[in-house]
């Protein structure tokens, strides 16, 4: 092993012997203790899929699944074992101390890995080659007509089960909601039985904040809660987090207005959750952080900010579509502009300016400056999902809460308009060490209440489904690709994608196809179920009423919407298709990926050549 390998391998004994020596806090027993009957009680959507995965484990090696379910039994006998007072310490030692089967691995980055895979691929791919006779190769390339053949042709699902869209429920389902007004702060009751929970959200406008700022808005979303609070340093503050809460997120709101295409909403949105009984104890926790928030402490905000741009970096081969999309949208619509400074390839490169630069005096003034404009004197607004009994006392709480933070909510737009933005068009490519591409382009659309709108989202799913999956996928070799109409702007999309030009030009001639109305009626109904599955997809009771609340939705035009969707025809998705997506001219494109001989100055692309690390 290397010295650095042994060096760390002496760090995780010693980290294993301090336990075994001191034992463990009693706060942080309590608090993994809290956090398991917090994930008891708290209900998402994915419920069932999530416990279906956590038996799995057990199941598959002939354990009974049951036993996994009896949590409660579980962490009952937990405390009792507790009673012995050196009970973990035991444990410590038996697994891991004491424990001699064990492997060490270690993994050596090989600067010229992808040279040599690249020759072994090769390689392989000639003695394959070299190795069939004339009449194999023959067949070959026989079995790949056929292939092209069949993936040309029909496919054959009217065999299976599926519903169609008279099956659907016409109506919206309504969410019965309560408005108020506490310490003249606009509050959303949602009474739902959400089994001993109760959820928090507000929205904070930063609407005055100085245009200079608001690349930081991101960064200081992701430190607020991670630098401490009060009296609490941030180790202090985050076991009292998970001692009472099941989380404080902060992160950036942007939200396109619903009947203008040029409005939208810019703040930042404040969430928790927590059992009933911590009520209190959760907006004590929100009070010291609005009120005083520690962001003076350097040496925390540098480890902060190395740790969110190194993880906004990793998070681009994962997520690469999604950065091309962003990327290709920001010159169409002022929405997208902000959503591309917040959260797409301007961030990760602003995050990685900033730790070369590393003038943590300045970032921490930064901070403070948005601190002032953001959590005290803006615009706010809150809503609480919980029982009756939740509501109640979480209402007084809240009370406490806004009397102490909140004030100036006056004057403020809650929708933006920037008359001054002219779309435009361009196209980029970040040049990356990834040996795949992840290709995007985009034309600006129209706003959510458009009659248009629920057209071009049936031909969004109909060119994902149609065309766009086995023209770029299952021929042209990329994991996955797709279309979608969201936010005032039409996008085309692949992901982990071997070609660029070719996946460009195939977005082309899926716009040719879908406006020659090369596709039948029973195309369209099938995209209105996929349509449908998402706007119909289950909304667990901590989430009831977001839609009005985030997105400023009524039913009222949920419903419209809804009437629009099932209104949709052939006829108006080929008139959409060329009425929005016909003009190349502007189209805007953006690929993530390797050097590209084909994406150059002379070929009109701007290149942005850059190392994320």
């Amino acid at each position: 092993m290397t010295v650095c390998a042994l060096s760390v391998c002496s760090c995780i004994n010693v980290y294993f012997c301090f336990p075994f020596r001191e034992g463990f806090p009693e706060e942080r027993i309590k608090a993994v203790l809290h956090q398991i009957e917090r994930g008891i009680k708290h209900q998402s959507s994915h419920f069932g899929l999530s416990l279906i995965a956590s038996v799995m484990p057990t199941w598959n090696h002939d354990g009974d699944p049951l036993l996994c379910l009896m949590v409660n039994d579980t962490v009952n006998q937990f405390k009792e074992c507790l009673n012995s007072p050196t009970f973990l310490q035991e444990k410590v030692q038996q697994y891991f101390l004491d424990n001699k089967h064990h492997m060490t691995l270690v993994m050596t980055p090989d600067s010229e890995y992808e040279t040599k895979q690249a020759a072994i691929e090769s390689d392989t791919l000639s003695k394959a080659i070299d190795s069939l006779s004339s009449s194999e190769k023959e067949d070959v390339y026989n079995n790949g007509l056929k292939l092209l053949d069949d993936q040309n042709g029909p496919s054959g699902v009217d065999c299976l089960p599926t519903l169609h869209v008279s099956d659907i429920d016409p109506k919206v389902k309504h969410v019965l909601l309560d408005h108020v007004h506490i310490d003249a702060v606009p509050v959303q009751l949602a009474e739902q039985p959400t089994n001993g929970m109760t959820y928090f959200r507000a929205i904070a406008s930063i609407t005055s904040l100085p245009d200079d700022l608001k690349i930081y808005v991101p960064l200081f979303c992701s430190i607020l809660t991670q630098m401490g609070a009060g009296d609490l340093n941030h180790r202090q503050f985050a076991q009292q987090v998970d001692l009472y809460t099941g989380g404080l997120g902060v992160s950036p709101h942007i939200c396109p207005h619903h009947s203008n295409r040029h409005g939208y909403e810019q703040g930042i949105i404040f969430s928790s959750h927590c059992l009933d009984r911590h009520i209190s104890y959760m907006f004590s926790l929100w009070q010291d952080v609005f009120i005083n928030p520690d962001l003076q402490d350097l040496e925390r905000l540098q480890v902060l900010v190395n740790m969110a741009a190194n993880n906004m970096a990793l998070s681009v081969a994962d997520n690469g579509h999604k950065y091309a999309i962003s990327a290709s949208s920001s010159p169409l619509t002022p929405v997208n502009m902000l959503a591309e400074m917040f959260d797409g390839m301007q961030q990760v490169k602003f995050l990685k300016e900033l730790c070369e630069k590393g003038d943590w005096n300045d970032v921490c003034a930064k901070m403070s400056s948005i601190a002032a404009h953001v959590l005290v004197d803006t615009q706010f607004r809150c809503v609480l999902n919980a029982t009756a009994t939740g509501l109640q006392t979480a209402s007084v709480a809240m009370d406490g809460f806004l009397s102490s933070v909140t004030g100036g909510i006056d004057g403020l737009p809650s929708c933006v308009e920037d008359e001054n933005f002219i779309s435009s068009s361009h196209k980029c490519h970040y040049q990356l060490p990834f040996p795949v591409n992840y290709c995007s382009s985009s034309v600006k659309s129209v706003h959510y209440s458009h009659p248009d709108s629920a057209r071009l989202n049936i031909l969004a799913t109909l060119m994902t489904n149609k065309f766009l999956i086995k023209e770029i996928r299952e021929k042209g070799g990329a994991y996955g690709a797709g279309a979608r109409n969201s936010a005032g702007v039409f996008s085309f999309y692949s992901y982990r994608d071997p070609n660029t030009t070719e996946t460009l030009k195939s977005f082309e001639n899926c716009v040719k196809w879908a406006a020659s109305g090369s596709f039948s009626d029973h195309d369209v109904d099938e995209a209105k179920l996929g349509v449908f599955s998402q706007v119909d997809s289950p909304v667990s009771p901590s989430d009831k009423g977001l839609t009005l609340f985030v997105r400023g939705i009524p039913d009222m035009l949920r419903q419209q919407q809804r009437d629009r969707l099932f209104a949709v025809t052939k006829e108006s998705v080929v008139e959409v298709a060329k009425k929005y997506l016909e003009d190349e001219n502007m189209m805007s494109s953006a690929v993530i990926g390797p050097e590209n001989g084909s994406l150059t100055a002379e070929n009109g692309w701007t290149i942005h050549s850059s190392n994320l690390q």
